[in-house]
């Protein structure tokens, strides 16, 4: 049995309380009183079998180095199903904060007349961060897949608040895997002796809107990630493949935004359709991730949900994945187009796939950034 905190209070409220009322701006040290203020208003919720109900959490919890390192051991001889029991509750709780943006809502019109600027990106890991924030300017939604948090590859930063807070966005951010080791055989090499402060690789919604609704829908292929490591397949995961769902309101509308990273499987591909089907969540949306798939697969699995991916058909000859370095400039390889975008009820145009090259010409990513606009 598994015992969860669930709050009935969004953060987001508390938070741009606290700093509209003059206090200071909101910066990586977090308020003290916030979970104290929560904490009046919560329930506590008895489940079973391990599934723990989703919480909402001003940030992520932490699992002691000593547990991944235990977890890591049993890599192989165990079912990760089994021990993502024993992490339940950070497997289902959600960072939010909705202090950070300073949109006002005479904003909030303006940007629905002219347009949501919507950016999907799979920042692999983070490492150059700050490098994208250039081709991340001016998104009023940012999307993002492979966001480290305490991560010693990439300083053991949170790197989903650390673009929120630069580019004055509000966000939300859920795990996907909790890393029992240092990443690939690079990364383990160029952070020996460093521990991961969290280990969470993550998908994130960063927007200049409140975010709200926000919930998580896991999918399966658990195994695939927890096998003991060799020397050329060094990452092991607790954890899964996952969508975050959020919603915001523009111009009056709601507008549901999902952001996942498939491994191209049919469990996952059911589920997921599943996740965003009218019967569970309806009403306009805008789904991006990386897919694995191509985009006639992706409308032929997801036609009944009412998502249409018929806007990625004008880019489909740009690669949005396989960029490496070769002689100091970026090249991609091979025609691989499977990072996608689906809408319903509303209009996806000027779709722009943009190589992920930052300003001194250096490699941000092996993904492209996918750029685009959405109309009611």
């Amino acid at each position: 049995m598994c015992v969860a905190v669930v709050f009935m209070v969004a953060f987001g409220g508390v938070r741009a309380n606290q700093y509209s009322n003059g206090g200071e701006c909101p910066s990586d040290s977090k308020p003290e009183h916030v979970l104290s203020l929560l904490q009046t208003k919560l329930q506590m919720t008895v489940l079973e079998d391990g599934d723990c109900g989703q919480s909402y959490q001003e940030e992520l919890p932490s699992i002691s180095l000593d547990r991944r390192s235990n977890y890591a051991a049993q890599a192989g001889s165990i079912s990760a199903t089994v021990l993502n029991r024993e992490v339940c509750k950070e497997l289902h709780s959600i960072e939010v904060d909705n202090s950070i943006s300073k949109l006002p809502s005479s904003g909030a019109k303006s940007v629905a007349k002219q347009g949501i600027k919507v950016v999907f990106f799979n920042i692999e890991r983070g490492h150059h961060w700050k490098e994208s924030l250039d081709h991340l300017r001016g998104a009023n939604i940012i999307m993002l897949n492979e966001v480290d948090s305490g991560m010693a590859r990439t300083g053991n930063i949170n790197v989903a608040r650390k673009l929120a807070l630069e580019l004055g966005k509000n966000y939300v951010q859920a795990v996907e895997f909790v890393e029992l080791s240092n990443g690939l055989p690079e990364e383990i090499r160029s952070t020996a002796n460093i521990s991961n402060k969290k280990g969470f690789h993550c998908n994130a919604i960063l927007s200049d809107f409140p975010l709200s609704k926000s919930s998580i829908s896991r999918f399966s292929g658990e195994d695939m990630w927890f096998k003991a490591p060799t020397k050329k397949k060094t990452e092991v995961r607790l954890g899964s493949r996952m969508l975050l769902l959020s919603q915001v309101i523009v111009g009056g509308q709601p507008l549901w935004i999902a952001v996942t990273h498939l491994d191209g499987t049919d469990d996952q591909f059911d589920a997921s359709v599943k996740a965003v089907s009218q019967d569970s969540v309806s009403g306009p949306m805008i789904y991006a991730g990386d897919m694995h798939t191509s985009m006639d697969d992706m409308q032929r699995r997801f036609d009944a949900t009412g998502l249409k991916f018929g806007a990625n058909s004008a880019v489909l000859q740009t690669p949005t994945y396989g960029y490496f370095t070769d002689g100091g400039k970026v090249k991609s390889k091979g025609t691989d187009h499977t990072h996608l975008v689906g809408a319903r009820g509303v209009n996806i145009s000027n779709m722009d796939i943009q190589a992920p090259i930052g300003p001194e010409g250096e490699l941000l990513s092996d993904s492209a950034f996918v750029a685009f606009r959405v109309d009611a």
